[in-house]
């Protein structure tokens, strides 16, 4: 698994974990890739995707409930809210050493 891809799922986890009860939109996690070392490994279309798919895995865990759009709002993008879970990122010494021989 490309590495830059595993970054970016740990950002959309650490933001889920420390974030809790919050609302944020689909370009929020968007936000979280890495273009900087990372431009020519995934198209802003796959970016979408990518994206899409990781908020899936978290909807089916119950850490993300999508909220409706009302008829009102103009906005195009889904919105989201942070149900409280169990950690997504554990925080211990081995995940660390782990996380640092995988970077």
């Amino acid at each position: 698994m490309h590495k830059g891809y595993v970054h970016f799922i740990r950002e959309i986890y650490t933001y889920c974990d420390k974030n809790v009860g919050e609302k944020a939109l689909f370009p929020v996690f968007v936000n979280f890739w890495d273009e900087n070392g990372d431009v020519e490994y995934v198209s802003r279309k796959n970016l979408a995707k990518l994206t899409s798919e990781i908020i899936s895995r978290l909807l089916d865990k119950k850490v993300l409930m999508e909220i409706p759009k009302d008829n009102k709002s103009h906005n195009p993008y889904g919105l989201y809210k942070i149900l409280p879970h169990e950690n997504l990122m554990r925080y211990d010494e081995f995940v660390q050493k782990k996380s640092k021989l995988v970077l």
